[in-house]
């Protein structure tokens, strides 16, 4: 597990990298306005994950299962058949209703000021072929993580992540700097990845007396489960872009862009955490099975929601208090930078607080307690979008972020003892709350808040990057600090290396 963990970490690292040095690319060669219209395109694609029901996961969860049943395996095989056919089918169906819905959505829903209208439809349409082919790529990735074979993934996405990204600055800067470019670019590069990811997903599974099936008695084996799952991710994925959907409709396409900007900024922060869940959730799902293994799967969930915690509240605490700094030296443009800075700092306060979340979530998945997170964020719905549309009515953009980290919040008071109550023994909540969350948290804070408020005023670039380099180091050493299970790792793995530490058999280490 600790090496999938590595290979996720490099993988959304080097994603990441790509994506930093595209974004000022993208807005320097197209402008605001159009990046606006590349927000909203990634904004459709997750939208419309809602209809995928979660079989991404279920899968995941079927092999990662199946996995210490190794005769059993031929069933799973046909029920990966079976839903790489719903797949296909619903992609075909969403790419067709997108680009039939191509003029009303450029005339009716966007609100467009200076990209010529053709030029829009046409880029719209371009949306929904592109979805036919990035649809199944959930399901392939699904397969290999169950699986538990996460730096092939990784390589997988590496390597066309690469194609799409670098291959798209390419086309802008030597072909022609236009939408219809940059579509058709991604559109081919979505061709590739859907059939690599396929190619490699079919090698890798084990093979059995026969070729895989399309099956409805594998599909009845799963489908209330997925059903639940479902729903629930359907809600799920309706809140987490909901800010875009709205926005998207009672702003401008500029104003969108800046939005769009500093939700790059926030997914940036989110992307790390997302390894370590990865990684986890199939261990989860195998120490479910498995009756005696209780134990195991509290400590393994204190020590990822730990891990969480180191990840997310040093990062997030720097980019939240220094994010017009950041800003500006990753954009070099002090009117976007300016803009986008009140926006990116509310987002990624609340996406930390959604971040810790994530291995109580993952529990909950893991158990088979499908139906909780549809329920959950039915209500956060209900509650919700009345609140986000008054606050973007007298805030903009602004206000959305406002919507999402007041969701969070509540999140985090409300959803957490609720999951606890079917995953941990009694007990364990107050643990989580105060030594693996609340603890680093605060730590981290005060470090970054002391930083923000020392820093001089008009220093040169790069002094200003290495303040801030360094108050994330010093908020990442204290959180470190605060964090006991993670501190043992670390002087366990200072003893391998240096010597200097005698570890004990059990899991304490001794200077």
């Amino acid at each position: 597990m600790a090496l999938n963990i590595v290979a996720n970490f490099f993988g959304k690292f080097w994603l990441l990298a790509i994506s930093i040095i595209a974004v000022p690319v993208y807005i320097d060669l197209l402008g605001v306005e159009a990046f606006g219209l590349i927000g909203f395109f990634t904004m459709l694609l997750a939208t419309l994950q809602l209809l995928e029901f979660g079989f991404g996961v279920v899968i995941n969860r079927e092999i990662a299962q199946t996995r210490s049943w190794p005769d059993e395996f031929q069933n799973t095989r046909d029920l990966v058949r079976s839903l790489e056919v719903i797949y296909w089918m619903l992609g075909l169906l969403l790419a067709a209703l997108v680009y039939g819905a191509a003029p009303f959505i450029a005339t009716q829903w966007l609100n467009n000021e200076h990209q010529a209208t053709e030029q829009v439809v046409n880029a719209i349409r371009f949306m929904g072929l592109i979805i036919a082919f990035q649809w199944p790529i959930s399901l392939y990735g699904g397969c290999l993580t169950g699986l538990e074979r996460q730096v092939l993934l990784n390589l997988l996405q590496i390597v066309f992540g690469t194609l799409r990204t670098v291959g798209a600055m390419g086309i802008l800067w030597w072909v022609s700097p236009t939408l219809e470019a940059f579509f058709a670019w991604q559109l081919a590069a979505a061709a590739a990845s859907v059939a690599g990811f396929a190619i490699v997903c079919w090698q890798i599974l084990p093979h059995r007396r026969r070729s895989a099936k399309f099956s409805q008695v594998a599909l009845r084996g799963v489908w209330s489960f997925a059903m639940g799952l479902g729903a629930s991710g359907a809600v799920t994925f309706l809140l987490s872009n909901l800010d875009r959907l709205i926005l998207s409709k009672f702003i401008s396409l500029t104003a969108f862009g800046y939005y769009n900007v500093a939700n790059q900024l926030n997914t940036a922060s989110r992307m790390l955490p997302a390894a370590v869940f990865q990684a986890f959730f199939p261990r989860f799902s195998a120490l479910y099975a498995q009756d005696d293994k209780a134990h195991e799967l509290v400590a393994l969930y204190h020590e990822g929601s730990q891990l969480i915690s180191l990840m997310i509240f040093p990062a997030s605490m720097t980019l939240a208090l220094f994010a017009p700094e950041i800003l500006q030296m990753w954009l070099q443009n002090e009117q976007v930078a300016r803009s986008a800075a009140p926006i990116a700092s509310v987002l990624i306060l609340g996406s930390a607080l959604n971040a810790a979340l994530g291995i109580p979530y993952e529990m909950t998945v893991a158990r088979g307690w499908a139906m909780y997170g549809f329920y959950q964020n039915l209500v956060s719905a209900i509650v919700v979008v009345p609140l986000m549309l008054a606050l973007v009515w007298g805030q903009g953009a602004l206000g959305a972020a406002m919507a999402w980290l007041l969701l969070n919040i509540g999140y985090l008071a409300v959803a957490a003892p609720i999951m606890a109550r079917k995953t941990l023994p009694r007990g364990e909540l107050s643990v989580w709350y105060i030594r693996d969350i609340g603890l680093p948290l605060v730590v981290s804070a005060a470090v970054c808040v002391a930083m923000r408020l020392a820093l001089p005023a008009h220093w040169p670039t790069v002094a200003q990057f290495i303040w801030i380099a360094g108050a994330w180091l010093l908020a990442q050493l204290a959180c470190l600090h605060a964090l006991p299970r993670l501190r043992q790792r670390a002087y366990m793995v200072l003893g391998r290396f240096s010597g200097k530490y005698e570890v004990s058999d059990g899991d304490t280490a001794e200077k």
